[in-house]
């Protein structure tokens, strides 16, 4: 089947075979700000350092987990979406 899926592992666990594998990385202080507004348009208004803080702590969990963590799989293409 074809399909889209997005997911912090999907690349480098759930979907290891995939013919196409993309790992988006950002500047953390870009996705930080960029995260802070899209909660302050849904009318939860908050700082980027709050956001960057959480931010931060969600990431590092994420990669230090002993199952399935947060890394780019081998094959997958990085793309840097700061700008």
């Amino acid at each position: 089947r074809d399909m889209v899926c997005e997911g912090r592992d999907q690349g480098s666990f759930v979907f290891t075979d995939a013919a196409c594998k993309f790992f988006l990385t950002a500047d953390p202080r870009v996705r930080a700000e960029r995260r802070a507004a899209e909660l302050a348009a849904k009318g939860q208004p908050t700082t980027g350092e709050a956001v960057l803080a959480d931010q931060a702590e969600r990431d590092a969990r994420d990669a230090l987990r002993e199952l399935a963590p947060m890394v780019p799989a081998p094959d997958a293409v990085v793309v840097d979406t700061t700008h």
